[in-house]
């Protein structure tokens, strides 16, 4: 009684799904996608580079560098060391978000990156929006 079932087109009735992206195509849009996002690909790329050799790097200075010449033991000298370098990643980590927080919006174009389909389906959400 409350539900009503509705007509369920044939198979004939409804309409083939859309073709899958060809390779190229897609490679195409991967392109253009990192074209206009290169500034952020770089900085990505950088912070990644930093996240895995600084913290390895202080790690090593602190455990064979400076901590031998005081008279702890080694499981100490350890635990010195990689809480240390534990801090360098939240310090990397903070430095990266303050970096993304502080980048100026001025350059940014809406739907940049986004495929035409995409903004096509964008821009009518954003017509009926405008008409209710």
């Amino acid at each position: 009684i409350f539900f009503r079932p509705h007509a369920v087109p044939s198979m004939a009735e409804q309409e083939a799904p859309p073709k899958p992206p060809s390779k190229l195509a897609a490679m195409n849009d991967f392109g253009r996608v990192l074209r206009s996002n290169h500034d952020v690909f770089v900085k990505l790329v950088k912070y990644t580079a930093i996240m895995f050799t600084v913290p390895i790097a202080v790690f090593l200075f602190l455990d064979r560098v400076v901590l031998p010449d005081f008279d702890i033991d080694e499981e100490t000298r350890n635990t010195w060391s990689a809480l240390v370098a534990v801090v360098v990643i939240q310090f990397i980590c903070f430095v990266y978000v303050c970096s993304a927080m502080l980048e100026p919006d001025d350059g940014v174009r809406p739907g940049a990156g986004v495929p035409a389909e995409g903004q096509a389906a964008a821009g009518k959400a954003e017509a009926e929006k405008k008409n209710d």
